[in-house]
């Protein structure tokens, strides 16, 4: 299952985060694995340029997606994931530093 983790959204450290999910305030999406005791594994599928105020420079923000599988089947969500990544032709490394691919 694939869950929607938040819009894609610069975030500043010195900048209160907030509530990012005002339709159900105490309940994120990334609580979800944990409740279910099940396995959850976020990557990163692509990343989005943007000037960085702090900076002044180009950078990029990582957009990334979070795969969650049923409790006990760790490996398959593994599996399937790098699996997929071959098919479609995504990397799977990234890089240390300020972009992933």
């Amino acid at each position: 299952m694939a869950i929607h983790i938040d819009s894609i959204k610069l975030r500043y450290r010195d900048e209160y985060p907030g509530n990012n999910n005002p339709e159900v305030p105490e309940l994120r999406s990334t609580y979800l694995a944990a409740m279910l005791r099940a396995p959850e594994l976020a990557i990163p599928i692509s990343q989005m340029p943007y000037k960085s105020r702090i900076t002044g420079k180009d950078e990029t923000i990582p957009i990334v997606i979070s795969l969650t599988e049923t409790p006990g089947r760790d490996l398959q969500l593994l599996n399937w994931t790098i699996e997929s990544l071959q098919k479609a032709k995504f990397p799977k490394r990234v890089k240390t530093g300020r972009v992933a691919f």
